[in-house]
């Protein structure tokens, strides 16, 4: 399957881990749940909380990054959640338009899939990630209600 990251499919005859994660919004929302609650869903545990700290774990070199996570708690937050994002969140972005964001202070969780890749050959969206969370948080704080925010963006 060709993805929309050239040097994914290019590299590596076609074979290669930085093409990405595909999953629906169902999947998303399951696995975005397993972080907000340390790795369990219903009645399984996945993994332990210790784990989940491993995850969410500063790298020495560059305090933005966790292990495979974004993180806003940093010296140099990381600007794409926004600023009403609390120091305890974390998430992950995607080259074609895609942001996943948990918040574990707020117990919440955004994810966020369009079709922008993130290039400047492609200016089909005006609006940056961090216009869009700003937003969505305003909007659940100054509410203090659960919203379930579906975004398509083509």
């Amino acid at each position: 399957c060709q993805v929309h990251d050239e040097k994914a499919f290019y590299s590596m005859a076609g074979v290669s881990g930085h093409a990405g994660l595909f999953a629906n919004l169902h999947d998303m929302a399951i696995l975005v749940q397993l972080a907000l609650q340390s790795g369990r869903y219903g009645n399984l545990t996945f993994w332990d909380k210790k784990t989940t700290d491993l995850f969410i774990s500063t790298n020495q070199q560059d305090d933005t990054f966790g292990l495979g996570w974004r993180k806003s708690g940093a010296t140099h937050a990381y600007k794409a959640f926004g600023n009403y994002a609390s120091d305890l969140a974390y998430g992950h972005t995607g080259w074609t338009g895609t942001i996943t964001l948990i918040d574990p202070k707020y117990d919440l969780a955004i994810v966020l899939l369009t079709n922008k890749k993130h290039s400047n050959r492609n200016i089909l969206f005006s609006y940056s990630f961090y216009d869009i969370f700003c937003c969505f948080y305003w909007t659940i704080i100054k509410s203090q209600k659960c919203y379930f925010i579906v975004c398509s963006c083509k």
